[in-house]
């Protein structure tokens, strides 16, 4: 009997032994682990500490590839620390500002230096889970800057010049441009939503950065797909800019100068185009309409010109024309059912050919006439 249980309770007592060895390594283990990842977080920290120390030191060095070192340094800092991300890109701000002064009046000016593109490269990096930052990039020489799909929604660019840059497809949502220069830029499919562009220049220029249009002569700001939605454009000058298939839907152009752009298809519902110069645009096919079950969603053209225009298939129901002129301009198939004219003397001198008047009724005593564009300005500003 007692030679019976011997063997199972030896083996039970080995068992139990060896769940205690096990347990016991298991716990030794959990502590060797829990050193090492101490030990590694200790070590991290202190190499990131290196890297933004190394960082800000070379910043503050006479050279560019110091300048530009320091700055890769503190980007692969702020990765390892993505809470100090905020302070770190404020101060490459500055440094952007700092290195880009306006060049004195007369001065020659070529492109913006390479440690401030380096700089709004790393700033208009970022991805889109880490927020709105605001930069303060106003009254800055950032002429010719490469930044195509960066990010500076909610930035301050007012006063700085961005002419003949690469901005393709950036968001630029909310961004302060009040007075920029934009002139001969790229900025095709970018989104400036919100964005307030009072006064800003986008006139011909010449392009320093897409080698596409480095052609050595001023070029038309490609303004190509853009979407403008409740934009504010008062006054802004966009002479002979590329604005086809623009989104300009509730935006604010009051005043602005258009002469002899290219909106062929671009969306203009429900926007202020009081006062606006559109002499000489190519709008074929642009939509111009409004709601009609809304006032405060009616599109205002009150006063604007639109001599020698070609308005070609453009669509005007229900927008308030009073005071509008359209002398030489092309309304072949053109509708202005319901819109609010000043009679038929608004049209006169125009070309009528299946043209939809307000009242409903097709005019097309026209249609043998041909339209010849008339000869642009070459001054973009007055």
């Amino acid at each position: 009997m007692e030679d019976r249980y011997r063997k199972p309770i030896g083996r039970l007592v080995a068992f139990s032994a060896g769940v205690i060895l096990v347990a016991i390594a298991l716990a030794e283990g959990l502590r060797a682990y829990r050193a090492n990842t101490e030990a590694l977080h200790e070590g991290t920290g202190a190499l990131v500490g290196e890297q933004y120390h190394g960082g800000f030191q070379g910043l503050e060095g006479n050279g560019e590839i110091a300048k530009i070192s320091g700055m890769y340094a503190l980007q692969d800092a702020i990765k390892a620390q993505p809470d100090r991300a905020e302070t770190v890109l404020a101060g490459l701000a500055v440094v952007v500002t700092d290195n880009s002064p306006p060049p004195a009046r007369g001065a020659a000016a070529g492109r913006l230096s390479l440690s401030a593109e380096t700089a709004l490269r790393i700033l208009g990096s970022r991805p889109a889970e880490d927020g709105q930052f605001h930069f303060d990039l106003s009254n800055s020489f950032l002429r010719g800057a490469r930044i195509p799909l960066a990010r500076f929604d909610g930035s301050d660019f007012g006063n700085s010049d961005l002419s003949g840059s690469d901005l393709n497809g950036a968001n630029l949502y909310g961004a302060d441009l009040r007075s920029a220069d934009l002139s001969g830029a790229n900025l095709r499919g970018a989104d400036l939503s919100h964005a307030n562009l009072a006064g800003a220049v986008l006139c011909p220029a010449v392009n320093l950065s897409v080698p596409a249009l480095m052609t050595g002569r001023a070029v038309p700001t490609q303004l190509e797909d853009v979407t403008f939605y409740s934009a504010t454009l008062a006054g802004a000058y966009m002479r002979g800019a590329n604005l086809r298939s623009a989104i300009f839907n509730n935006a604010d152009l009051s005043g602005a100068h258009l002469e002899g752009a290219d909106l062929q298809a671009a969306q203009l519902r429900n926007v202020r185009l009081d006062g606006a110069d559109l002499s000489g645009v190519n709008a074929a096919g642009s939509d111009f309409s409004a709601r009609d079950d809304d006032p405060q969603f009616r599109t205002t053209l009150r006063k604007a010109s639109f001599r020698g225009a070609n308005l070609e298939n453009a669509d005007f129901r229900f927008a308030d024309l009073s005071g509008a002129t359209f002398q030489g301009a092309n309304l072949r198939n053109a509708n202005f059912q319901d819109a609010m004219l000043d009679g038929t003397v608004a049209l006169q001198g125009t070309i009528l050919c299946d043209t939809i008047m307000s009242d409903g009724a097709a005019e097309g005593k026209d249609c043998a006439v041909q339209f010849v564009p008339p000869q642009q300005p070459t001054s973009c500003k007055p």
